[in-house]
């Protein structure tokens, strides 16, 4: 009887983790908004490795697709030209594994928007 109660309440707990173990993955993209797959979102960088390509927008880390598209001030721009400190939004894809892919990435000029904490 109480082997039977044991299992059925572990198995409850199991399942309940399961189901809200990514919530603070979700909590952490205040912005994130979802569509087809696709995401975007706002926020300043912290970091650049062009090394390996990745970027730290917000205490996120982000992969830089081989075929990002990068806009400075309204016009062309490269994955080289963006240092930290720069307001950017960012248009991403969800990876296996978590992975967030950048495909597109705008300077932001209205700062207002955002919040330095």
């Amino acid at each position: 009887m109480y082997k039977r109660t044991f299992r059925a309440v572990v198995t409850a707990l199991l399942l309940l983790g399961s189901l809200f173990g990514g919530a603070g993955t979700w909590a952490q993209d205040s912005v994130f908004e979802r569509s087809g797959g696709n995401a975007h979102d706002a926020g300043r960088i912290e970091q650049v490795n062009f090394a390996n390509g990745t970027l730290i927008i917000d205490g996120l880390r982000y992969w830089a697709a081989h075929d990002i598209t990068v806009e400075i001030n309204d016009s062309y721009g490269a994955l080289t030209m963006l240092r930290p400190g720069m307001y950017v939004r960012m248009f991403y894809r969800m990876k296996p594994g978590g992975q967030r892919e950048l495909y597109r990435l705008e300077e932001e000029t209205d700062r207002a928007r955002h919040h330095d904490t």
